[in-house]
């Protein structure tokens, strides 16, 4: 027999999206868990459009790529980071949270070398 979940159990899309910004990384088994317990609360087949589980999942995603995208630059050597590398790790990181990186982000500093190996 399944337990009952209510949908008012469930973080909302506001509280998941701060809980990333505060630098939360969400593992596997959260995203899973909640797309579970959010199924079990709607009966519908998968998870809501624009709900919980559909925003867990995609913050999930969204950093993965941006640690996929910070493991091959900080693999490179500084004279081989490219413009086009250090703006698709700036794309990437805003994508994980949502606003502009913060000065001394993992972005901005890859811009950082960028630009100073281009004013020479």
């Amino acid at each position: 027999m399944q337990e009952s979940v209510d949908m008012k159990s469930l973080p909302t899309v506001h509280e998941l999206k701060e809980k990333a910004a505060a630098g939360h990384q969400f593992t596997r088994e959260e995203v899973r868990n909640l797309v579970e317990a959010e199924m079990m609360a709607t009966g519908a087949p998968g998870p809501m459009r624009k709900g919980p589980a559909a925003t867990i999942q995609s913050i999930y995603d969204a950093q993965q790529h941006f640690a996929d995208k910070a493991e091959e630059m900080v693999g490179k050597p500084e004279s081989e980071i490219s413009r086009h590398d250090a703006k698709e790790l700036h794309s990437a990181e805003v994508s994980m949270g949502g606003l502009q990186p913060p000065h001394g982000s993992l972005s901005s500093e890859a811009q950082h070398i960028v630009d100073s190996r281009d004013d020479y």
